[in-house]
C-alpha cells in the first residue's frame, strides 16, 4: 500500500471513529423515565423481578391447587386425581427474598407449554400485591452460561 492510500485508509478510521463518537453521545440514554411496555410490567406498573430456581418434581395432578405459585415452607396437600389434566411442578427458590423456600407451578400441557424436567434451572417471576402477598410463575429457562458460551464463541470466530 502506498503513502496516499494509507493517508487515505487512516483519515477514513480516523471520521468513522469521530463519527462513532459523536453517535454514542448524541443516542445516549438521558436520566427520563421509560415506559415498561404492558407485557413487560408487573400488577403496579413496574418491571418484571425474576428469580433464579430448580426443579424439584413434575407430576400429572389436577388443575386448581389453591397453593399454585405461593411462596411455601413445606409439601402441600396433594389433590386426588381421577382425571390429571394438569402437570404439577414443585421449584425451589434459589434467589431473592424467599431463597430457600419452595413454590408449586402449575401448567396445563399441550403445544407451548413448558416441558420442566427434574434438576432444571429455570427463572421465575417473582410479584408482591398490595397486602404483601408474593407469588411466583414460571419466566423462562435459564440461559445464563448457554448464552455466555454462544457470545465467547462468536467473539473467537
Amino acid at each position: 500500500m502506498g503513502p496516499l492510500a494509507a493517508k487515505v485508509v487512516v483519515g477514513l478510521l480516523i471520521a468513522a471513529g469521530i463519527a462513532t463518537l459523536l453517535g454514542a453521545a448524541l443516542l445516549w440514554p438521558t436520566g427520563q423515565r421509560a415506559d415498561i411496555p404492558l407485557p413487560f410490567q408487573n400488577a403496579t406498573g413496574g418491571a418484571v423481578t425474576t428469580e433464579a430456581g430448580h426443579v424439584l418434581s413434575s407430576s400429572a395432578a389436577e388443575c386448581g391447587n389453591p397453593s399454585a405459585g405461593a411462596v411455601l415452607t413445606a409439601e402441600p396437600p396433594r389433590t386426588p386425581s381421577k382425571d390429571a389434566q394438569c402437570v404439577r411442578t414443585m421449584v425451589a427458590i434459589d434467589s431473592g427474598p424467599n431463597r430457600g423456600a419452595t413454590t408449586l407451578l402449575e401448567f396445563s400441557g399441550g403445544p407451548g407449554q413448558p416441558n420442566l424436567t427434574v434438576g432444571d434451572d429455570i427463572r421465575i417471576s417473582r410479584q408482591v400485591d398490595d397486602a404483601g402477598a408474593t407469588t411466583y410463575a414460571f419466566y423462562d429457562y435459564e440461559r445464563t452460561w448457554p448464552l455466555t458460551a454462544l457470545a465467547a464463541v462468536f467473539a473467537v470466530v
